[in-house]
Protein backbone atom coordinates (compact mmCIF):
# COMPACT_ATOMS: atom_id res chain seq x y z
CA UNK A 1 0.00 0.00 0.00
CA UNK A 2 2.80 2.38 0.80
CA UNK A 3 4.50 2.00 -2.47
CA UNK A 4 1.08 2.19 -4.29
CA UNK A 5 0.61 5.97 -2.36
CA UNK A 6 4.35 7.15 -3.31
CA UNK A 7 4.10 5.80 -6.90
CA UNK A 8 0.95 4.99 -7.89
CA UNK A 9 0.17 3.44 -11.93
CA UNK A 10 -1.78 5.49 -13.24
CA UNK A 11 -4.62 3.23 -14.15
CA UNK A 12 -4.74 2.74 -10.39
CA UNK A 13 -4.92 6.10 -9.59
CA UNK A 14 -7.39 7.15 -12.16
CA UNK A 15 -9.76 4.28 -12.45
CA UNK A 16 -9.51 2.23 -8.86
CA UNK A 17 -9.11 4.99 -6.42
CA UNK A 18 -11.24 7.85 -8.35
CA UNK A 19 -14.04 5.98 -8.18
CA UNK A 20 -13.95 4.67 -4.28
CA UNK A 21 -15.96 7.10 -2.07
CA UNK A 22 -13.82 9.83 -0.48
CA UNK A 23 -14.65 8.17 2.93
CA UNK A 24 -13.25 5.17 2.29
CA UNK A 25 -10.34 6.87 0.23
CA UNK A 26 -9.72 9.03 3.35
CA UNK A 27 -9.89 5.98 5.73
CA UNK A 28 -6.91 4.20 3.66
CA UNK A 29 -5.14 7.50 3.70
CA UNK A 30 -5.11 7.16 7.36
CA UNK A 31 -3.80 3.52 7.39
CA UNK A 32 -0.46 5.02 5.96
CA UNK A 33 -0.11 7.29 8.57
CA UNK A 34 2.53 5.98 11.62
CA UNK A 35 -0.14 4.56 14.48
CA UNK A 36 -1.77 7.62 16.89
CA UNK A 37 -0.08 9.05 18.57
CA UNK A 38 3.11 8.65 16.58
CA UNK A 39 3.73 11.75 14.76
CA UNK A 40 4.72 11.26 11.10
CA UNK A 41 7.82 12.39 9.80
CA UNK A 42 7.59 16.25 8.27
CA UNK A 43 8.54 15.82 4.99
CA UNK A 44 9.15 12.38 3.18
CA UNK A 45 7.48 9.59 2.01
CA UNK A 46 5.40 8.92 5.54
CA UNK A 47 4.20 12.37 5.73
CA UNK A 48 0.59 13.44 5.13
CA UNK A 49 1.91 16.32 2.87
CA UNK A 50 2.98 13.43 0.09
CA UNK A 51 -0.76 12.81 -0.24
CA UNK A 52 -1.72 16.42 -1.20
CA UNK A 53 1.36 16.05 -4.17
CA UNK A 54 -0.43 13.23 -6.23
CA UNK A 55 -3.33 14.39 -7.83
CA UNK A 56 -6.21 17.10 -6.91
CA UNK A 57 -8.63 14.60 -5.62
CA UNK A 58 -6.24 12.97 -3.13
CA UNK A 59 -4.96 16.42 -2.15
CA UNK A 60 -8.96 17.56 -1.41
CA UNK A 61 -9.12 14.29 0.49
CA UNK A 62 -6.26 15.03 2.47
CA UNK A 63 -7.26 18.75 3.65
CA UNK A 64 -10.43 17.67 4.32
CA UNK A 65 -9.41 14.65 6.56
CA UNK A 66 -8.81 15.82 10.00
CA UNK A 67 -6.85 12.61 11.70
CA UNK A 68 -4.16 12.79 8.63
CA UNK A 69 -2.90 16.49 10.81
CA UNK A 70 -3.59 15.32 14.39
CA UNK A 71 -0.21 14.88 15.37
CA UNK A 72 2.96 16.94 14.34
CA UNK A 73 6.95 16.62 15.83
CA UNK A 74 9.64 19.46 15.55
CA UNK A 75 13.06 19.14 16.85
CA UNK A 76 14.25 22.63 16.36
CA UNK A 77 17.52 24.13 16.42
CA UNK A 78 19.76 26.81 17.76
CA UNK A 79 19.67 30.34 16.83
CA UNK A 80 17.91 30.02 13.79
CA UNK A 81 14.50 32.33 14.80
CA UNK A 82 13.78 32.98 11.17
CA UNK A 83 13.45 28.75 10.23
CA UNK A 84 11.34 28.84 13.47
CA UNK A 85 8.79 31.59 12.60
CA UNK A 86 8.80 29.22 9.34
CA UNK A 87 8.16 26.11 11.53
CA UNK A 88 5.38 28.03 13.17
CA UNK A 89 3.45 28.95 10.29
CA UNK A 90 3.71 25.12 8.96
CA UNK A 91 2.58 24.25 12.54
CA UNK A 92 -0.40 26.40 12.40
CA UNK A 93 -1.52 25.30 8.94
CA UNK A 94 -0.65 21.13 9.80
CA UNK A 95 -3.28 21.78 13.08
CA UNK A 96 -5.62 24.03 11.63
CA UNK A 97 -6.34 20.92 9.35
CA UNK A 98 -6.72 18.64 12.32
CA UNK A 99 -10.67 19.74 13.35
CA UNK A 100 -11.94 18.89 16.15
CA UNK A 101 -9.05 15.88 16.86
CA UNK A 102 -7.15 15.43 20.26
CA UNK A 103 -3.63 16.38 19.55
CA UNK A 104 -0.23 14.81 19.66
CA UNK A 105 2.44 16.94 19.84
CA UNK A 106 6.49 16.71 20.60
CA UNK A 107 8.15 20.17 20.30
CA UNK A 108 11.80 19.60 21.37
CA UNK A 109 15.27 21.23 20.63
CA UNK A 110 15.52 24.72 21.21
CA UNK A 111 11.80 25.67 21.41
CA UNK A 112 11.29 29.31 21.17
CA UNK A 113 8.50 31.45 22.42
CA UNK A 114 6.78 32.09 19.36
CA UNK A 115 6.83 28.94 18.36
CA UNK A 116 5.43 27.54 21.35
CA UNK A 117 3.25 30.30 21.49
CA UNK A 118 1.61 28.91 18.40
CA UNK A 119 1.46 25.75 20.02
CA UNK A 120 -0.14 27.04 22.99
CA UNK A 121 -2.98 28.52 20.97
CA UNK A 122 -4.32 24.46 20.58
CA UNK A 123 -3.47 23.49 24.31
CA UNK A 124 -7.18 22.56 24.35
CA UNK A 125 -7.12 19.50 22.31
CA UNK A 126 -3.81 18.22 23.80
CA UNK A 127 -3.86 14.83 24.30
CA UNK A 128 -0.48 13.43 23.89
CA UNK A 129 2.49 15.84 24.23
CA UNK A 130 6.24 16.01 24.55
CA UNK A 131 7.73 19.81 25.24
CA UNK A 132 11.36 20.94 25.92
CA UNK A 133 11.52 24.90 26.78
CA UNK A 134 13.50 26.94 28.95
CA UNK A 135 12.82 27.59 32.12
CA UNK A 136 12.03 31.32 31.39
CA UNK A 137 9.10 30.26 29.23
CA UNK A 138 7.45 27.67 31.61
CA UNK A 139 5.11 30.33 32.27
CA UNK A 140 3.35 30.35 29.39
CA UNK A 141 1.96 27.22 30.39
CA UNK A 142 0.62 28.15 33.85
CA UNK A 143 -3.69 27.94 34.35
CA UNK A 144 -4.70 26.48 31.02
CA UNK A 145 -7.12 24.79 30.32
CA UNK A 146 -6.38 21.66 28.99
CA UNK A 147 -9.59 19.41 29.42
CA UNK A 148 -8.00 16.35 27.50
CA UNK A 149 -4.49 16.13 27.99
CA UNK A 150 -3.56 12.41 29.08
CA UNK A 151 0.02 12.15 28.49
CA UNK A 152 2.62 14.23 29.08
CA UNK A 153 6.98 14.18 28.42
CA UNK A 154 8.48 17.47 29.78
CA UNK A 155 11.81 19.06 31.14
CA UNK A 156 12.85 22.61 30.84
CA UNK A 157 16.09 22.76 28.59
CA UNK A 158 17.99 24.87 31.70
CA UNK A 159 17.72 25.59 35.16
CA UNK A 160 16.21 28.44 36.73
CA UNK A 161 18.59 31.59 36.60
CA UNK A 162 17.00 32.97 39.88
CA UNK A 163 17.84 31.63 43.07
CA UNK A 164 14.87 30.33 45.60
CA UNK A 165 14.75 32.76 48.43
CA UNK A 166 13.41 35.89 48.16
CA UNK A 167 9.37 34.79 47.86
CA UNK A 168 10.09 32.82 45.10
CA UNK A 169 7.19 30.54 43.90
CA UNK A 170 6.92 27.84 42.29
CA UNK A 171 4.89 27.33 39.06
CA UNK A 172 1.86 25.54 38.77
CA UNK A 173 2.01 23.60 35.92
CA UNK A 174 -0.79 21.41 34.28
CA UNK A 175 -3.43 22.09 37.38
CA UNK A 176 -6.03 22.61 34.50
CA UNK A 177 -5.67 19.18 32.88
CA UNK A 178 -8.38 16.66 34.87
CA UNK A 179 -7.23 13.96 32.46
CA UNK A 180 -3.99 13.93 32.74
CA UNK A 181 -2.91 10.17 34.32
CA UNK A 182 0.90 10.13 32.33
CA UNK A 183 3.94 12.27 34.24
CA UNK A 184 7.42 12.07 32.56
CA UNK A 185 9.74 14.20 34.25
CA UNK A 186 13.44 14.61 31.73
CA UNK A 187 16.51 16.86 33.15
CA UNK A 188 16.35 19.48 35.23
CA UNK A 189 13.33 19.33 37.16
CA UNK A 190 13.37 20.75 39.95
CA UNK A 191 10.67 20.16 42.64
CA UNK A 192 11.11 23.53 44.25
CA UNK A 193 10.41 25.41 41.25
CA UNK A 194 7.59 23.19 39.42
CA UNK A 195 4.11 21.38 41.32
CA UNK A 196 2.26 19.42 38.68
CA UNK A 197 -1.01 17.73 39.68
CA UNK A 198 0.41 14.58 41.51
CA UNK A 199 -2.59 13.41 43.33
CA UNK A 200 -4.43 12.38 40.43
CA UNK A 201 -1.43 10.69 38.44
CA UNK A 202 -1.31 7.04 38.51
CA UNK A 203 2.36 6.92 36.23
CA UNK A 204 5.12 8.31 36.47
CA UNK A 205 8.84 8.02 35.08
CA UNK A 206 11.19 10.47 36.38
CA UNK A 207 14.79 10.88 35.22
CA UNK A 208 17.56 13.02 37.58
CA UNK A 209 15.48 13.14 40.45
CA UNK A 210 16.81 13.56 44.45
CA UNK A 211 15.83 11.57 46.89
CA UNK A 212 14.46 14.54 49.02
CA UNK A 213 12.44 15.37 45.42
CA UNK A 214 11.33 11.66 44.75
CA UNK A 215 9.73 11.59 48.87
CA UNK A 216 8.18 14.46 48.02
CA UNK A 217 6.43 13.62 44.70
CA UNK A 218 5.22 9.89 46.40
CA UNK A 219 4.11 11.79 48.87
CA UNK A 220 1.39 13.44 47.25
CA UNK A 221 1.08 11.04 44.25
CA UNK A 222 -1.59 8.39 46.20
CA UNK A 223 -3.00 7.14 42.93
CA UNK A 224 0.04 5.59 41.53
CA UNK A 225 -0.24 2.54 40.11
CA UNK A 226 3.62 2.44 37.70
CA UNK A 227 6.28 4.64 39.41
CA UNK A 228 9.96 4.83 38.15
CA UNK A 229 12.91 6.77 39.15
CA UNK A 230 15.95 7.51 38.30
CA UNK A 231 17.67 9.09 40.90
CA UNK A 232 21.10 11.41 40.91
CA UNK A 233 21.69 12.43 44.94
CA UNK A 234 20.84 11.59 47.89
CA UNK A 235 20.83 13.66 51.06
CA UNK A 236 22.93 14.60 54.14
CA UNK A 237 23.21 11.50 55.77
CA UNK A 238 22.17 12.32 58.59
CA UNK A 239 18.87 13.66 57.24
CA UNK A 240 15.95 11.62 58.93
CA UNK A 241 12.97 11.04 56.68
CA UNK A 242 10.01 10.07 57.89
CA UNK A 243 7.56 7.24 56.10
CA UNK A 244 5.45 8.34 53.66
CA UNK A 245 1.76 7.53 53.28
CA UNK A 246 0.69 3.89 52.43
CA UNK A 247 0.77 3.34 48.32
CA UNK A 248 -2.03 1.51 48.16
CA UNK A 249 -2.25 1.37 44.33
CA UNK A 250 1.28 1.27 43.51
CA UNK A 251 1.90 -2.56 41.30
CA UNK A 252 5.16 -1.42 39.38
CA UNK A 253 8.04 0.26 41.22
CA UNK A 254 11.91 1.10 39.94
CA UNK A 255 14.64 2.52 41.67
CA UNK A 256 17.48 2.80 39.79
CA UNK A 257 20.66 5.78 40.18
CA UNK A 258 21.57 8.13 37.14
CA UNK A 259 25.08 7.19 37.44
CA UNK A 260 26.12 10.76 35.56
CA UNK A 261 26.23 12.50 39.31
CA UNK A 262 26.54 10.57 42.24
CA UNK A 263 26.83 6.59 42.00
CA UNK A 264 26.79 6.18 45.91
CA UNK A 265 23.33 7.34 45.95
CA UNK A 266 22.04 5.65 48.74
CA UNK A 267 18.25 4.29 47.45
CA UNK A 268 17.94 2.37 50.62
CA UNK A 269 16.78 5.64 51.94
CA UNK A 270 13.62 5.61 49.95
CA UNK A 271 12.55 2.25 50.60
CA UNK A 272 12.71 2.67 54.50
CA UNK A 273 10.24 5.17 54.01
CA UNK A 274 7.27 3.55 51.80
CA UNK A 275 5.04 0.74 51.86
CA UNK A 276 3.43 -1.03 49.02
CA UNK A 277 0.93 -3.50 49.65
CA UNK A 278 -0.35 -3.66 46.31
CA UNK A 279 3.54 -4.43 44.90
CA UNK A 280 3.91 -7.20 41.70
CA UNK A 281 7.26 -6.23 40.42
CA UNK A 282 10.34 -4.26 41.78
CA UNK A 283 13.10 -3.23 39.58
CA UNK A 284 16.47 -1.90 41.36
CA UNK A 285 19.88 -1.08 41.52
CA UNK A 286 21.68 -3.52 43.44
CA UNK A 287 24.95 -2.17 44.67
CA UNK A 288 22.43 0.97 46.07
CA UNK A 289 20.25 -0.97 48.16
CA UNK A 290 21.07 -2.91 50.89
CA UNK A 291 19.40 -6.69 51.77
CA UNK A 292 18.09 -5.56 55.00
CA UNK A 293 16.34 -2.57 53.44
CA UNK A 294 14.59 -4.80 50.60
CA UNK A 295 14.07 -7.38 53.19
CA UNK A 296 12.03 -4.99 55.69
CA UNK A 297 10.46 -3.18 53.08
CA UNK A 298 8.90 -6.73 51.34
CA UNK A 299 7.85 -7.41 54.83
CA UNK A 300 6.27 -4.43 56.10
CA UNK A 301 4.70 -3.86 52.48
CA UNK A 302 3.24 -7.58 52.61
CA UNK A 303 3.00 -7.73 48.91
CA UNK A 304 2.92 -10.95 46.85
CA UNK A 305 5.76 -9.79 44.68
CA UNK A 306 5.85 -11.22 41.29
CA UNK A 307 9.19 -9.95 40.03
CA UNK A 308 11.98 -9.02 41.78
CA UNK A 309 14.86 -7.28 39.45
CA UNK A 310 18.43 -6.69 40.75
CA UNK A 311 20.78 -4.44 38.16
CA UNK A 312 24.44 -4.88 38.60
CA UNK A 313 23.55 -7.20 41.83
CA UNK A 314 26.99 -8.04 43.67
CA UNK A 315 24.95 -10.38 46.04
CA UNK A 316 24.42 -13.92 44.80
CA UNK A 317 20.97 -15.26 43.34
CA UNK A 318 20.90 -17.82 46.56
CA UNK A 319 21.17 -14.86 48.84
CA UNK A 320 18.47 -13.11 47.86
CA UNK A 321 16.39 -16.70 46.81
CA UNK A 322 17.13 -17.26 50.96
CA UNK A 323 16.44 -14.36 52.31
CA UNK A 324 12.82 -13.45 50.42
CA UNK A 325 11.44 -17.01 49.60
CA UNK A 326 7.51 -15.66 49.12
CA UNK A 327 8.99 -13.58 46.07
CA UNK A 328 8.00 -15.68 42.80
CA UNK A 329 10.62 -14.93 40.22
CA UNK A 330 14.46 -13.45 41.49
CA UNK A 331 16.56 -11.93 38.66
CA UNK A 332 20.09 -10.68 39.26
CA UNK A 333 21.96 -8.75 36.26
CA UNK A 334 25.61 -8.85 37.29
CA UNK A 335 27.69 -6.15 36.09
CA UNK A 336 29.57 -5.89 32.94
CA UNK A 337 32.62 -6.23 34.91
CA UNK A 338 32.09 -8.87 36.66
Amino acid sequence: MLAVLQHPPPELQHDALNHLPPEIVSEIFIQFLPLYPEAPPLSGSLSPLLLGQICRRWREIALSTPKLWRAIQFELEYGDFEKQDMHAELLDAWLSRSGHCPLALSLTGFVGSNFFRSALLYCRRWEHVEICIPFENLHLIQHLEMPLLQELRIGPRDYPSQTFDNGFVALELFDRAPQLKGLSLTRYFLEAAMHFPWAQLTHLDGECIYVAECMAILSEAPQLVECAFAICSSDDPQTSIPPLPVHHQLQFFTLHIDGSFDPDVRLSIILDSVTMPALRTLQIHGPNITLESLVAFISRSQCTLDELRIAKGEIEHSVYRDALPSVRTITVEKSEDD
